[in-house]
């Protein structure tokens, strides 16, 4: 009986040490996985925090503008800016002073008059400009009358005040053109392409401007100066001939 006991004895001792053995082997196992799991997260922590190349693209223009530049979440009746006028002189090398809008029929616009003068002592050659067009229609990229670069249409420049007819280049502080864009069907023949008369649809593009309707506009010069502006169709057009177009 003695020695019955001292063997039951003895295999509970050894089944208790088993079990720990196996506890002892299933923790470490267990550490190895959090281990893993650790390492894993560190390098994707890592991977996420390192920079990626920029998305947006910059190009000639400078950066492109969100498509919803086109809707203007909260319309109000603003004077347009006519920055000759209220700056007392230009934000930069060149820029707009004014907009119009003309050849206005059911209450939209459909030609833009885009008026440009330059800074004291800078020269542009509006003949050289590329305009990247974005309204509600689409995006386009529009060129001068007589230029060959390939472009979805066409844009006329007509001198207002050029004392020493420099036309079509800005190259006095009281020079200013007008950039002509004939939009939907054909009002005007000044953006009517003279070098390029294989593209006769080219002389038009885009849908006429609706009221409140407003046009991302770009600027890029061949000397390599930018600009970009928001246009605003009035919010409500009578029977005007003419309106002015709000430019921020």
């Amino acid at each position: 009986m003695v020695r019955r006991r001292a063997l039951i004895r003895a295999g509970l001792v050894a089944a208790t040490v088993g079990v720990a053995g196996c506890g002892s082997e299933g923790g470490t196992e267990g550490a190895g996985e959090e281990a893993a799991t650790s390492d894993t997260t560190t390098v994707t922590g890592t991977g996420t925090e390192t920079p990626t190349a920029a998305s947006t693209a910059v190009d000639e223009y400078g950066t492109a503008p969100p498509v919803d530049e086109t809707v203007d979440p909260d319309p109000v009746d603003t004077p347009p800016r006519t920055t000759a006028a209220d700056d007392d002189g230009l934000d930069g090398p060149f820029g707009i002073t004014s907009a119009v809008g003309t050849a206005i029929d059911q209450r939209r616009v459909g030609v833009v008059r885009l008026r440009l003068a330059a800074a004291e002592g800078v020269t542009v050659d509006t003949s050289t400009i590329r305009v990247r067009w974005l309204d509600p229609s689409g995006e386009y990229t529009v060129v001068a009358s007589d230029s060959l670069a390939d472009a979805d249409a066409y844009f006329g420049i007509r001198a207002l005040t050029d004392r020493n007819g420099s036309a079509p280049v800005l190259d006095d502080a009281s020079d200013e053109f007008e950039l002509v864009f004939d939009l939907g069907e054909q009002d005007v023949e000044v953006d009517d392409p003279r070098k390029a008369a294989d593209k006769p649809g080219a002389t038009k593009f885009a849908s006429t401007l609706a009221e409140g309707s407003v046009v991302s506009i770009q600027l890029a010069t061949g000397a390599g100066r930018s600009l970009t502006s928001r246009l605003q169709v009035p919010n409500r057009i009578g029977g005007e001939s003419a309106v002015d177009i709000r430019v921020s």
